[in-house]
């Protein structure tokens, strides 16, 4: 199981490196969001999607899956187990020890005499 999680982790790093240069390399349609908001920039949606969107597709399908898949796999608790630091025994619980005060300092109580 654990190089299952490994294999999901590292597939959903690489797919997410490999769609952020994916994206980078996609030509601008211009218009940028106000256009898309007002409709002009909606002939990008269809069937005239070109090769570079359709693997932009396929990269964040896999990535999603990956995360999906990995976060579906991982046990309960797996991500607190590396939260505490120190091992108890079975059935002990771990308790702070108050902290005591500071033992007073002989001559502590006299003021300073005033010249």
């Amino acid at each position: 199981m654990t190089f299952l999680l490994g294999l999901l982790a590292v597939v959903a790093v690489l797919s997410s490196i490999l769609l952020l240069f994916v994206i980078l390399l996609q030509e601008p349609k211009g218009g940028g969001l106000a256009a898309a908001l007002g409709g002009s920039g909606m002939d990008a949606i269809g069937a005239n999607v070109g090769q570079v969107n359709r693997f932009t597709s396929w990269v964040a399908g896999i990535w999603i899956g990956a995360c999906l898949l990995h976060a579906v796999l991982q046990p309960v608790g797996a991500s607190l187990e590396g939260a505490n630091t120190t091992k108890n025994a079975p059935g002990e619980t771990s308790v702070e020890k108050p902290v005591e005060a500071p033992a007073e300092q002989p001559g502590g109580d006299k003021k300073p005499e005033d010249h």
